[in-house]
C-alpha cells in the first residue's frame, strides 16, 4: 500500500496543466514518477463518442433525403444552401469553441449538444408551423433561429470530441480517433438505410421528430460527462489528496483559452507549424470533398436509374463493410507510418473520382464493376481520411495548442466543404441533371490534395514512436 507520503496529481479534462495518472513518491530529497492506469480517460470515452451522434445523424439525413426533397420541387441550387446550412457556422466557430473548451470544459460539453438539439426542435416546430398554414413570418423567425442555433452549436462538435479525447487518451490516441470514426460512419451507414423508409412511412416532419432522439443522447453523454468530472474532484477533496502546486512561472503561462486567437494562430506560423497548415490543407480538400460529393451520391445513383431505397442500401452497405478498414489504421499507421496512409487515401480518391467520371461517360454507373469498386474505394477513403491528420496534429503541436489547431482545422475544412457543395450545386444546375461536370470538379479537387500530401510527407513529423508529451511532475 501507499503510505501518507503518496500524493496523487490529478485535474479535470481539458485543462493544459493536467498531470493525469501519475503519482509522486517522496522518498526522502528524491521523487519518483510512477504511471498509473488511467481510469477517467478510459471510461469516458464510450460518452465522447456519443456527444457527436446528434450532430451527426441530423447533418448525414440529408444525403439519403436528397432525392424526395427533389421530388418535392427543391432545386440542385436550393439543396445545396440548405446542405450547406449546418456547416455556416463552422466556418469561424471552431476555434472559438476550442478556445471555450480549455476554459469551461464541462460547460462546453453539454452547450454543444444541447444547442444541437435546440436548433433542431425549432426547425422542427417551425415545419410543423408551416403545415398548419401559420403566418409566413412566425415561420420564417423560428426557422431562422433555429438553423442558426444548431449551425453555431454543431461547430463545436468535432471541436469537443477530439479535444476530450486528445486528453482523455494521450497514449493510444489512434485507436480513439477510429473510435470516432467508425461512429460517425456507423450514423451515416443507418441514415442511409432508414431515412428513405422514415420518409416513405411518415414523411418529412416524422423524419424530423426522429431526428430529435439521437441529439437527445449527446445532451445526456454531454451531462454525464460533466458530472463525472464533478464527482471525481468530490472524490479527490474527500480524501484529502493534496493538489498539484504551481509554481508562479507555471501560473504565469498563459494557455489557448487565455490567449486571442490571432496572437495563437501567429504564433504558430512564427514558430514554423507549417506541417499544421499542410494538414489542414490536405483535410480541407480530401475530407471536404469527399463530404461535399457524398451529399450528392444518392442523387447519382438514382439518376442513374435505382430506386431511393436502392440507392441508400448500397451506400449504406458501403459505409458499414468499410469499417473494418478502421481496424487496420492503427496497426498499418504503426507499421508503415501514417504519412504513407495520406498518401493511399489520397490515390483511393482520386483513382475512384476517375473511374465514376469514366463509368458516367460509358453509361455504366451504377450497375458496373467498376463503379462499383469505386464507390467502396470511395467509402473507405472517407474512413481514413478523417482521422489521420488528427492523429498527426498532438506530434506537430503543443499540447496547450492542441484544441485550437484542432479548431482551426475544422474551420478550413468546414469553408471548404460548404464551397464545394455550392459549386456542386450550381454544376447540377447548370448541368440539367448530368453529373459529368460534378465529377469532373471532384477529380480537379482530390488532384489537388494529391499535390498537397506530398509536401505533407516531407515537412510533417511522423514519429510513430512519440507519445504526446505530459507535463512532468516536480
Amino acid at each position: 500500500m501507499l503510505d501518507a507520503n503518496v500524493a496523487m496529481t490529478w485535474k479535470p479534462l481539458g485543462n493544459d496543466d493536467v498531470d493525469i495518472g501519475y503519482i509522486n513518491l517522496d522518498d526522502g530529497p528524491r521523487k519518483k514518477e510512477i504511471r498509473i492506469p488511467l481510469r477517467l480517460g478510459l471510461s469516458s470515452v464510450p460518452f465522447i463518442l456519443l456527444l457527436g451522434l446528434g450532430g451527426h445523424a441530423s447533418k448525414n439525413a440529408l444525403a439519403p433525403a436528397e432525392p424526395a426533397l427533389h421530388d418535392m420541387g427543391l432545386s440542385p441550387i436550393a439543396y445545396a444552401v440548405l446542405a450547406a446550412s449546418p456547416i455556416f457556422g463552422a466556418i469561424a466557430m471552431p476555434p472559438i469553441w476550442g478556445a471555450w473548451f480549455a476554459q469551461r470544459e464541462r460547460l462546453v460539453l453539454l452547450l454543444v449538444p444541447l444547442g444541437v438539439l435546440v436548433g433542431q426542435t425549432l426547425i422542427t416546430i417551425g415545419m410543423a408551423l408551416n403545415e398548419r398554414h401559420a403566418p409566413l413570418l412566425l415561420v420564417a423567425v423560428v426557422m431562422i433561429v433555429g438553423f442558426v442555433i444548431y449551425s453555431l452549436s454543431r461547430a463545436g462538435v468535432g471541436v469537443i470530441q477530439h479535444s476530450a479525447l486528445a486528453r482523455a487518451l494521450p497514449i493510444g490516441i489512434t485507436a480513439g480517433f477510429v473510435g470516432i470514426i467508425a461512429a460517425t460512419h456507423l450514423t451515416k451507414a443507418a441514415c442511409q438505410f432508414m431515412v428513405p423508409k422514415l420518409l416513405d412511412a411518415d414523411g418529412l416532419q416524422g423524419l424530423l421528430w426522429a431526428l430529435l432522439v439521437p441529439s437527445l443522447v449527446s445532451v445526456l453523454a454531454g451531462y454525464q460527462l460533466g458530472k463525472g468530472q464533478d464527482d471525481d474532484d468530490d472524490a479527490i477533496n474527500s480524501n484529502n489528496v493534496p493538489q498539484r502546486q504551481v509554481s508562479p512561472f507555471q501560473e504565469a503561462r498563459p494557455s489557448i483559452g487565455r490567449c486571442c486567437m490571432i496572437s495563437s494562430f501567429s504564433n504558430a506560423l512564427t514558430e514554423g507549424r507549417l506541417a499544421i497548415g499542410l494538414l489542414a490543407m490536405w483535410r480541407a480538400l480530401t475530407v471536404g470533398m469527399l463530404h461535399a460529393f457524398e451529399s450528392v451520391t444518392n442523387s447519382l445513383l438514382v439518376s442513374e436509374g435505382l430506386s431511393s431505397e436502392a440507392a441508400g442500401s448500397v451506400l449504406g452497405l458501403a459505409q458499414s463493410s468499410t469499417l473494418v478498414t478502421l481496424l487496420l489504421v492503427g496497426a498499418l499507421g504503426d507499421l508503415i507510418g501514417r504519412r504513407v496512409l495520406l498518401v493511399l487515401t489520397s490515390v483511393l480518391c482520386l483513382g475512384s473520382s476517375v473511374c465514376l467520371l469514366l463509368g458516367n461517360a460509358s453509361g455504366e454507373l451504377p450497375a458496373g464493376l467498376m463503379s462499383k469498386a469505386s464507390l467502396f474505394a470511395l467509402a473507405t477513403a472517407g474512413i481514413m481520411g478523417p482521422v489521420l491528420p488528427l492523429t498527426l496534429v498532438p506530434s506537430n503541436a503543443k499540447s496547450s495548442e492542441v484544441a485550437f489547431v484542432y479548431g482551426l482545422m475544422d474551420s478550413l475544412f468546414s469553408l471548404s466543404e460548404c464551397s464545394f457543395i455550392w459549386i456542386i450545386g450550381v454544376l447540377r444546375e447548370y448541368g440539367h441533371g448530368d453529373f459529368h461536370d460534378v465529377l469532373l470538379f471532384v477529380c480537379s479537387g482530390f488532384a489537388a490534395a494529391m499535390i498537397v500530401v506530398f509536401a505533407v510527407v516531407i515537412y510533417c513529423n511522423d514519429d510513430t514512436a512519440q507519445k504526446r508529451e505530459l507535463p512532468s511532475v516536480r
